[in-house]
């Protein structure tokens, strides 16, 4: 919908050099790192992107922007699925080598499967991206202005800060 029709929002969305275009940007709210996962002790290094292509399967979350950047990287050895969480139910039954997610994602979903973090292992952060806020094309422009200056009044008073320093610290460890 967002591609396609006027006056629709989307939060939260990796800003890329693909989707650049795409939309109007409001942000950033975050940073977010997409990471190689693997089971704790699997014994799997990857220290390098190409290191990546040796695994067997690389779960990742269709058409979202990570499968596509694999994809355009020749990745041959991808088992997309349609929501990431069954990736991680995967990965938690060995029935995947390693996981691209991005942090913040697999805190929250690895806690949503009563899971913690220490029961996988970060192995290399492919890229790094800030998250914003999109309103799609066809949006007025003065809505578009108004949204940014919304945001940027709350970045200015510190509530974008703190509210980053809540949502994090109630995923922390999870």
């Amino acid at each position: 919908m967002a591609q396609n029709q006027p006056n629709v929002l989307l939060f939260s969305m990796a800003r890329t050099p693909e989707r650049e275009p795409q939309f109007n940007w409001i942000g950033p709210f975050a940073s977010n790192d997409w990471v190689f996962y693997a089971l704790k002790g699997a014994g799997i290094t990857i220290n390098a992107l190409d290191d990546a292509r040796l695994v067997k399967t690389i779960g990742v979350y269709n058409q979202d922007s990570k499968h596509e950047f694999l994809l355009a990287q020749k990745f041959t050895n991808l088992d997309p699925v349609t929501d990431n969480v069954q990736n991680l139910k995967k990965l938690l039954a060995r029935r995947i080598d390693v996981l691209l997610n991005n942090d913040i994602g697999m805190r929250m979903q690895l806690a949503a499967l009563g899971h913690s973090l220490d029961e996988v292992e970060a192995l290399f952060v492919v890229k790094k991206f800030d998250l914003y806020a999109v309103l799609s094309k066809g949006t007025d422009q003065k809505t578009v202005d108004r949204w940014q200056r919304a945001f940027q009044e709350l970045q200015k008073e510190g509530f974008v800060q703190e509210q980053q320093r809540v949502w994090l610290a109630g995923t922390a460890g999870k």
